[in-house]
């Protein structure tokens, strides 16, 4: 049993190590990042042309209201002028002028995800992942060390 337990905890340990040393530096490799490792995915999409103080508070708010609240998800930032990252922002279809007055947001779970765009995206990022919906659809995978004390509380 204590192997096992070791086991686990040396699972879950790496894949943490992997999820923070995961550096993207095309959009091909963010693409096969979010089709091959489970998890949730927030990418925010910004023009370096616009507003400096619009993608600052974007990305403040996001790491405040959402990442904050759900640090198992696994964020990005995309330059939607940058040629690397054109493949993601065909593949998604994401209109380059809007980004050109405020970032865009993807949050994308399990292949299934949707864009917010405007004031209030990170509120209705903030509202989809509360809400039960998505919590069903994308809920916390327990740990082994959750899985024992559920089982210690039932004996």
């Amino acid at each position: 049993m204590k192997i096992i337990a070791l086991l686990l905890i040396l699972a879950v340990s790496s894949v943490m190590a992997a999820k923070t040393a995961v550096k993207v530096e095309k959009g091909s490799q963010l693409i096969t990042l979010m089709e091959e490792y489970p998890g949730t995915y927030l990418v925010m999409f910004y023009d370096h042309n616009s507003d400096k103080g619009r993608i600052s508070k974007a990305r403040n708010d996001a790491r405040d209201q959402i990442l904050a609240r759900h640090p198992d998800i696994h964020y990005y930032e995309v330059d939607v002028d940058d040629s690397e990252f054109q493949d993601i922002v065909k593949l998604i279809n994401l209109d380059k002028v809007e980004c050109e007055h405020r970032p865009s947001f993807l949050v994308l779970a399990q292949g299934l995800g949707y864009i917010a765009h405007g004031e209030d995206a990170i509120t209705d990022i903030v509202k989809s992942l509360s809400s039960k919906d998505w919590f069903l659809a994308h809920r916390h995978q327990r740990t082994a060390k959750e899985v024992e004390e559920e089982k210690a509380a039932q004996k």
